[in-house]
């Protein structure tokens, strides 16, 4: 018995089309924001720097993901795969978050309690 691979019907390519096109126009956004912020290294602004590399690499895996997405619906008998694909690269976005909003929250409680 041949198993067929699971197709996403025109209603949910429609979603997922949409869905990767949002995100693709995050990631442009995230870029635009972080080149800047990168250049001011040339000041010697180093957090502002650190910040903006963040926003850049963020905003290519959004990208690289929003790719997946959209090689659901270009593409026949990979749908599954291309999701997975899509969810991983997506999981590095949010991992990449929850490094930063750690890091942020540990300088917060740095400079609240020296410098209270």
């Amino acid at each position: 018995m041949i198993k067929q691979k699971y197709e996403f019907d025109p209603q949910q390519n429609s979603v997922i089309s949409g869905l990767a096109g949002r995100m693709t126009i995050v990631g442009i956004v995230l870029i635009i924001v972080g080149i800047p912020l990168v250049l001011t290294l040339i000041k010697g602004n180093i957090i502002a720097t650190i910040v903006g590399a963040t926003y850049i690499i963020m905003g290519l895996l959004i990208m690289n993901s929003s790719q997946s997405f959209r090689e659901i619906v270009k593409t026949q008998n990979n749908d599954i795969e291309n999701l997975m694909t899509a969810l991983d690269a997506l999981k590095n976005f949010y991992t990449i978050q929850l490094l930063v909003g750690v890091a942020a929250a540990l300088a917060l409680g740095y400079l609240y309690i020296f410098n209270a």
